[in-house]
């Protein structure tokens, strides 16, 4: 692949993603970050201080997963590419990674309010548990360390005190997953402000889970 010519596949995916991301208010400004991976050492990713909704080519960098190096694209790159690299180092299946401040995960992480992932049984399905990251210092290795170990082997975590990050297979994957928490902690807002949440017994959420591993992938 020459570096100065990303996908054009990838290239156009991720700027409808971004432009979805925005339109749906799941990011503002210039937050967040959105990755794919090209090949097993290059990924493709938003430059520093660039709008998700407004995304175009010149605005994405090629950059390598073992090194760190921009390979290709002529901005410069945001502080949190680590935490994408990082990401893709740790978990060979993931093909994309996406990280915004969507305003009600957001409100969980800077709350210290765990993710809700007993009050509605499709989440309990579908995503299972969203940790929340230990707090860290920012741009540090302590910091890269928490995320690569809250992430585990799941598809979601709330960054402590910095929104959401979620991995996927695809894009697309990623998008679902981060609309789907952003979904939940609206939900989980609205509900405790008209009263008491009433929690999933431990033997549904148990047998949902059951349920969920059963019809994972082998």
């Amino acid at each position: 692949m020459d570096p100065d010519q990303p996908a054009r596949a990838e290239a156009v995916e991720l700027i409808r993603v971004g432009r979805v991301m925005y339109d749906r208010g799941l990011t503002a400004g210039n937050d967040g970050n959105i990755s794919v991976r090209l090949d097993d050492d290059s990924v493709l990713i938003t430059a520093t201080g660039v709008c998700k909704g407004r995304l175009a080519p010149d605005c994405l960098l090629v950059v390598s997963v073992s090194s760190g190096q921009v390979i290709g694209g002529s901005m410069s790159p945001s502080s949190e590419t680590n935490i994408h690299l990082a990401t893709y180092r740790s978990r060979p299946d993931v093909g994309a990674v996406i990280h915004a401040h969507s305003p009600f995960a957001t409100a969980l992480a800077i709350t210290g309010t765990p993710f809700p992932a007993d009050v509605l049984p499709e989440v309990v399905f579908t995503l299972g548990q969203v940790p929340t990251t230990r707090p860290a210092v920012q741009r540090t290795q302590d910091y890269l360390d928490s995320v690569v170990s809250g992430l585990g082997s799941g598809q979601a975590v709330i960054l402590d005190h910095h929104g959401a990050m979620t991995v996927g297979a695809t894009l697309e994957d990623a998008l679902l997953t981060l609309e789907r928490i952003e979904h939940v902690a609206h939900v989980y807002w609205i509900a405790r402000s008209l009263g008491p949440v009433q929690h999933l017994s431990a033997q549904v959420v148990d047998q949902l889970a059951q349920r969920r591993n059963e019809q994972a992938p082998a």
